[in-house]
């Protein structure tokens, strides 16, 4: 099972452009800090996962139709970055939330 699972993550980073990659772990990391800080400020744990997921969600919609430099020249943005952005949270949260109820 470890050498099937092995195989398929070197598949995917093989077949996956690393821009993709990157705007996963955008994600992840963003999805991360709002949760410790939503937690940090008294929010429940349910209500944090989705408020981060929805900051994600924000985040990379607005860096892509806002602040990238192909929405700024008049190019159509990549709404697969967006996507893929969403995508890392959507993973940060589904990691956060199976910690979260195997302690609790």
């Amino acid at each position: 099972m470890k050498h099937l699972l092995t195989k398929l993550f070197i598949w995917l980073s093989n077949h996956t452009e690393q821009d993709k990659l990157l705007h996963k772990d955008f994600g992840e990391i963003i999805f991360f800090l709002t949760c410790v800080a939503l937690f940090l400020c008294g929010i429940g744990s349910w209500l944090s996962f989705g408020l981060s997921l929805t900051v994600v969600a924000l985040i990379g919609f607005l860096k892509e139709y806002l602040f990238d430099p192909t929405a700024i020249k008049g190019d159509e943005p990549d709404v697969k970055d967006t996507l893929w952005t969403i995508l890392g949270g959507i993973e940060a949260f589904v990691i956060m939330a199976t910690i979260y109820v195997i302690i609790i």
